[in-house]
């Protein structure tokens, strides 16, 4: 089991844990895992959700992630944490490693930052792919509050993403 603390929960566990100030790097991209196959950006936030496959709460893209490890698949998933500055080092050094990227992110398909990403990195890391650059998004629909479950990306989603980037 992968169990994560990001971002508010994060900070307030540290600060729980020591008397003096913290410093957090969020201009640094979080990496998960070392050696992997595929690389899936996740972009900000992506919303908890309970499964079979992680019964306590986790980030989509972990949970996706840990989906596919139970499949042979070795994922290296990359928590950009923000997008100006953008880690973009650590995302291209990771394509480049793995040749495969899925992008994760809750804003629409259509201008959505994932699309920024995916152009820098065919600028910047297009003769290290092996599999087209892949991107998970909300649908290219208004925001429905109160059908938010079926507009997000989920674990299900991003894992047939991994599963077609491999099959290149």
């Amino acid at each position: 089991m992968l169990e994560i603390a990001t971002g508010a929960a994060l900070v307030c566990a540290l600060l729980a844990l020591t008397s003096g100030p913290v410093l957090i790097d969020f201009d640094k991209a979080y990496l998960y895992a070392g050696h992997a196959a595929i690389t899936l950006v996740r972009v900000l936030t992506i919303v908890a959700g309970k499964s079979a496959a992680a019964p306590v709460d986790a980030p989509v893209a972990v949970e996706a992630a840990t989906m596919a490890a139970e499949k042979g698949r070795s994922v290296e998933v990359i928590d950009l944490r923000t997008l100006l500055p953008l880690d973009a080092a650590t995302m291209l050094a990771s394509v480049r490693k793995t040749g495969r990227v899925v992008i994760v992110h809750e804003a629409p398909r259509t201008c959505g930052y994932g699309a920024e990403l995916a152009a820098l990195i065919a600028e910047q890391a297009l003769t290290s792919l092996q599999a087209p650059v892949l991107r998970v998004t909300g649908y290219d629909t208004p925001f429905p509050y109160t059908l938010e479950h079926a507009y997000l990306p989920d674990a299900p989603r991003v894992f047939a993403a991994i599963e077609h980037a491999m099959s290149y």
